[in-house]
């Protein structure tokens, strides 16, 4: 919303309505990379594919997991045997879960508030409460699980042992095994289908993949793709599936509908680790070999960019976050001054910020009788933070002052023959 008014030179008083609706503002994708040599994790806006943050975590980063809401990641550190908790709202590591010997894969329950990670050395699967970042159960499965994964609807776990050549199937409500699946030669990574009706897991000395049947559990079909298949990723509309094989430097595309392979797409050195955008239209895959991520358009099947991150990015499991931002309030373009009022993620707060050199010092928040609700200070950097807090729905103005003008009540709802003034409504819905 733009909106031009005449100007006096020496001092301001504006009285302005921004429509403030609840919309979303972004979508707040972004990828997060474990550098499983860096211990840190390469926090990548899917938008720009830019580099935003870098995360240190525990050692030896590798699984990673987005909670359903996608406020949360959960990486797996093999070497410390501890789960770092990353907000992504804040990016910055607010808890460290100790597990089992050697975690590797990890996967968040979709619905409820529990996340599994699989414990290579120890032979179990730790179940942490989301609540309270703890350990409420361990299961023990087959021999060295790696990856795993939770069914849709969050009543079963699907786990990868790699010395068992097997799939343990895991009761969520009893936290017992219920079934184990005979696969290919050393499972690494697993996928279900969106509707839960398929698995596919990559069997790394097999250069294969096994598809699973859930509801027989048992192996309906075996597909040859590249070699050492590593990771799997199964796309958000289930038509496609992702498979990284990592001494290949290539990626194998298959139908879900023919099980057939359909494409692959040459990528960077020793790939470890792929996930595609929550819209289907990119897949992004970790190089481990060459320290970068590709980049591919899942249209054409073909390498769009290349991202450079840490060394030896290892992604196993789902890395990007759908966080979307809270409602935001809306923009206003004065002729004095921009004032552009952008909506802070990471709180229920709001910034505006003014991008002129002005003289700016008070901001005032009226409701529609005139009542001042809160009076905000500019700083020195010509921001002003508004945390939206307890504001009822209604409508509110914002009263930007001059510092050369008096700070005088100023009834807003009595203000529209004002010279000078713009009247637009601030709706709080």
């Amino acid at each position: 919303m733009f909106t031009k008014i005449n100007s006096m030179k020496k001092s301001f008083l504006f009285i302005v309505a921004l429509m403030m609706m609840v919309v979303s503002v972004g979508s707040g994708q972004t990828a997060y990379i474990p550098n499983s040599v860096d211990d840190n994790v390469s926090v990548i806006d899917i938008t720009t594919n830019t580099i935003t943050h870098t995360i240190q975590v525990g050692a030896y980063p590798t699984g990673v997991s987005v909670s359903s809401d996608g406020t949360k990641v959960y990486i797996t550190n093999g070497a410390d045997s501890t789960v770092s908790v990353i907000n992504t709202v804040t990016n910055t590591v607010t808890a460290t879960i100790k597990v089992g010997a050697y975690p590797i894969g990890v996967s968040a329950s979709q619905i409820g508030t529990k996340v599994y990670v699989a414990n290579y050395n120890d032979n179990t699967v730790s179940v942490i409460n989301t609540a309270t970042d703890s350990v409420t159960n361990i299961i023990p499965v087959g021999y060295n699980p790696w990856g795993l994964v939770v069914s849709p609807d969050g009543s079963k776990v699907y786990v990868a042992n790699v010395n068992d050549n097997s799939v343990s199937v895991i009761n969520t409500a009893t936290n017992t095994v219920t079934a184990t699946i005979l696969v290919g030669n050393w499972p690494y990574g697993i996928a279900v289908t969106p509707d839960g009706t398929k698995l596919f897991v990559t069997n790394e000395l097999a250069a294969s993949i096994s598809i699973i049947n859930t509801s027989t559990n048992t192996v309906i079909d075996t597909l040859s793709v590249g070699l050492n298949p590593n990771s799997v990723f199964v796309s958000p509309d289930g038509s496609k599936v992702y498979v990284t094989n990592e001494n290949s430097n290539s990626v194998s595309v298959i139908n879900n509908s023919t099980n057939a392979v359909i494409d692959i797409i040459t990528v960077g050195a020793g790939p470890w680790g792929v996930t595609v955008s929550p819209d289907g239209t990119k897949i992004y895959v970790a190089n481990t070999g060459d320290n970068t991520v590709s980049v591919i358009s899942a249209p054409t099947n073909t390498v769009t960019g290349t991202i450079t991150v840490g060394r030896e990015p290892e992604a196993l499991g789902n890395f990007i976050s759908t966080y979307t931002q809270p409602a935001g309030i809306a923009a206003l373009n004065n002729q004095e001054a921009t004032i552009t009022i952008s909506p802070n993620p990471f709180t229920s707060e709001t910034t505006i910020t003014f991008s002129e050199e002005q003289t700016y010092t008070i901001v005032k928040v009226r409701n529609i009788l005139g009542e001042e609700i809160k009076t905000l200070v500019i700083s020195a950097v010509n921001q002003v933070t508004l945390e939206k807090g307890t504001m009822q729905a209604g409508i509110y103005f914002l009263e930007i002052t001059d510092s050369s003008t008096s700070a005088g009540s100023v009834n807003a709802a009595s203000s529209p023959t004002r010279k000078n003034v713009v009247n637009k409504k601030v709706v709080v819905q």
